[in-house]
């Protein structure tokens, strides 16, 4: 079920942090909180609400991102190539340069239509 929830609602990105580095991230938004909450009781989560935006966001990140695309990879039906880059991210230590490349792979994902 988290599967479905982040392959239809979800994101999946490189956030920069520390010393340039990357770091997997997760988030889902949503303006029924209840599934927000399921899925946040399972993976650590944090859940915020945007006023300006009148939804949720769940953000999950670093290792409990990566843990939850391990587990759910297998589940994935459009995202499946963002999940394993995501996963390949989270499963540091990974050079820099190749940190940059998957966060501009995943940016790039995002904006491929299907027809």
């Amino acid at each position: 079920m988290i599967a479905a929830w982040i392959d239809t609602e979800g994101c999946i990105t490189a956030q920069r942090g520390k010393k340039n580095a990357f770091y997997l991230a997760i988030r889902i938004t949503q303006k029924d909180p209840r599934p927000l909450r399921w899925i946040q009781r399972r993976t650590n989560g944090s859940l915020q609400y945007k006023r300006d935006r009148r939804l949720y966001v769940l953000s999950i990140s670093s290792r409990q991102a990566t843990t939850v695309l391990e587990n759910t990879l297998p589940y994935f039906l459009s995202k499946r190539e963002q999940v394993e880059l995501g996963i390949e991210l989270g499963n540091k230590p990974i050079p820099i340069q190749r940190q940059a490349e998957i966060s501009g792979e995943l940016k790039r994902l995002k904006r491929t239509t299907y027809v």
